[in-house]
């Protein structure tokens, strides 16, 4: 047989040529098993929007391969050519990170020390070593034994590719990141009385869920100036303990459950719950919304801390990783690098044991003025300490703590003012893990645990809850 007979009749060597199976049936069908796992997996991760988007994107294109093959075929190559581009983005980033942070420190050391191991520089020893020939010599002398054309090579501007690296890098990041709620932050305004408190006004969503706040600043519902009749009003002072963090949605702060659950017992007053709170709050910023907005003729207001709050002195804006709501950040990598750099003053800010020895005397004296100016304003106090994660689980809190414990309920006795630190409040309730978001905040779990023990100590322990209870009752 010829060979342009065999190419005609598609055979070769006796046999027919076999058109290569280009189905994309096997491969749909696995890349759909492999999108649904790491959907799943995602999802009870608690990530919904990212597993949500790989089921829907690993259905598409499970349903694009099935419907037509050549649709199926450009999907792969589209995703090949988007994998090539990752690929070089990445390693291009990873070559260049190990470069920087590894090779050229190295060879600076070694050049340094007189590190010569070709003994290029020593003359007097012999070396192996002979100067490269330029690559377009090279290409030249290639070129005149094979090529009757020129030869020339086009190298492209190696700082060219590397912006663009960097450039697809930061949009990528910045694409993630507000994916993840970022770019978007509560914005503080700044006081010099209060230090800062959160906008008035604001709803949003952050990566944890929803963040509502009032237009007093507070995160909590709306509610009247003028406290209605038939109405226990409770005001909670606090730092970001209190206030929850973005990784909590509003229904699951503990000040939120306690306003439910109070209102869900049979025969109760209706109750108000109030929660003004900021991250880094102290006793001076607490004291200075008192000063500022007074306690909105509360019943009883509850200052709500952990015992490190102590040692924060009236602080504002320039020390925190906050943003004020003139100069909000324009991207979510502004928010992100804000917050680092952050870190990186606090580290060097000085903070040290001499200093907390001192401010812890300040803080508690604070706090004592502050129980003392709420009962002149005909309020109710209590102070929840909450336990740190060592002794919420049940072990004896560190010495440090527990001196500044006693400290602070010494100065509280002298107004009367009873504190309560429950050691132990979580034990069989749950693993630390899942209690605690890290040494001091809660997680949900943790909220709703501490919202049924406060709502057990308003209960038996506030004596003006008591009476309005028994007023309302005898009401009707």
């Amino acid at each position: 047989m010829s060979v342009e007979k065999a190419k005609v009749e598609g055979r070769w060597f006796g046999e027919p040529l076999r058109a290569p199976d280009r189905s994309t049936k096997p491969g749909g069908v696995v890349r759909f098993a492999i999108g649904f796992l790491l959907g799943a997996l995602l999802i009870l991760k608690h990530h919904l929007l990212f597993g949500s988007g790989v089921l829907i994107i690993s259905c598409g294109f499970a349903l694009i391969s099935q419907l037509s093959p050549n649709a199926g075929s450009r999907v792969d190559a589209a995703l090949n050519q988007v994998g090539i581009w990752v690929g070089t983005a990445v390693g291009s980033t990873l070559l260049c990170i190990s470069y920087l942070f590894f090779v050229t420190p190295l060879r600076l050391f070694r050049r340094v020390t007189g590190a010569d191991d070709l003994n290029l520089r020593n003359n007097d020893k012999f070396t192996f070593w002979l100067q490269c020939d330029t690559q377009r010599r090279k290409t030249r002398f290639i070129g005149t034994m094979f090529a009757t054309e020129k030869l020339t090579t086009r190298a492209g501007n190696p700082l060219i590719r590397l912006s663009i690296v960097v450039v697809f890098m930061l949009c990528l990041a910045e694409g993630v990141l507000r994916l993840q709620g970022y770019g978007r932050p509560i914005n503080y305004i700044a006081d010099p009385m209060i230090g800062y408190y959160p906008e008035p006004g604001v709803s949003l969503r952050r990566p944890g869920g929803t963040i509502s706040i009032n237009r007093w600043g507070m995160r909590s519902n709306e509610f009247q100036t003028e406290k209605p009749a038939g109405t226990f009003r409770v005001l909670m002072l606090g730092d970001s303990t209190l206030y929850g963090g973005s990784y909590l949605d509003q229904r699951d702060l503990y000040s939120s459950r306690l306003e439910r659950l109070l209102n869900s017992r049979p025969g109760s007053p209706h109750v108000e719950i109030l929660a003004m709170s900021a991250n880094g709050w102290g006793p001076f910023h607490e004291h200075g919304f008192i000063k500022r907005f007074g306690t909105f003729n509360a019943d009883l207001v509850i200052v709500n801390l952990p015992i490190d709050d102590i040692n924060r002195a009236l602080y504002g804006l320039m020390s925190t990783p906050f943003s004020a709501v003139q100069t909000p950040p324009r991207m979510a990598l502004e928010e992100v690098l804000i917050h680092y750099v952050w870190e990186y003053r606090k580290d060097r800010s000085g903070l040290d044991a001499k200093y907390e020895a001192r401010q812890s005397q300040i803080g508690i004296e604070e706090y004592r003025s502050l129980a003392e100016d709420l009962q002149s304003r005909g309020a109710e106090v209590m102070f929840a300490c909450l336990p740190s994660r060592i002794a919420g689980m049940g072990s004896q809190p560190e010495s440090q703590e527990a001196i500044w414990r006693r400290q602070l309920d010494s100065a509280l006795a002298t107004r009367s003012v009873t504190m309560s630190y429950p050691i132990g409040l979580f034990v069989g309730k749950g693993t630390p893990e899942q209690l605690y978001h890290d040494d001091v905040h809660l997680n949900k779990l943790g909220h709703k645990f501490y919202a049924d023990f406060l709502a057990l100590r308003i209960a038996t322990a506030s004596t003006n809850y008591q009476k309005f209870v028994a007023r309302q009752r005898g009401v009707k």
